[in-house]
């Protein structure tokens, strides 16, 4: 597949969904209400919605496929083990979908 700068054609040009060949492998293709930022009164409610893992880790999202790092499950694919916080990985670590460094990952709130 082509990629048209950080988006992926099939996709839409506004989309952050992941490939429909990727899909399957990762689980983490996310639908469009859970992308919209939260109300003011969402503070209150992340760990209720799930935004945080136990304990309160917080969880990142890449901002070119969608992908969503969490820490209660780490990357194993990737030699990341569970409960690794976003903060300490490797610099040399990449999204495992999209192959974008951890500056394309932005805190999922």
């Amino acid at each position: 597949m082509i990629r048209q700068g950080n988006k992926f054609p099939r996709n839409g040009k506004n989309s952050t969904f992941c490939p429909d060949e990727h899909a399957g492998e990762s689980g983490r293709v996310l639908s469009p209400a859970k992308l919209q930022k939260p109300g003011k009164d969402a503070g209150n409610r992340r760990a209720e919605t799930g935004l945080y893992g136990k304990g309160g880790i917080m969880r990142y999202i890449c901002s070119n496929c969608g992908y969503i790092y969490d820490p209660q499950q780490g990357d194993p694919e990737g030699g990341i083990e569970e409960g690794t916080d976003f903060e300490d990985l490797p610099e040399d670590w990449t999204c495992p979908i999209c192959y974008q460094d951890s500056s394309f990952f932005d805190p999922l709130d």
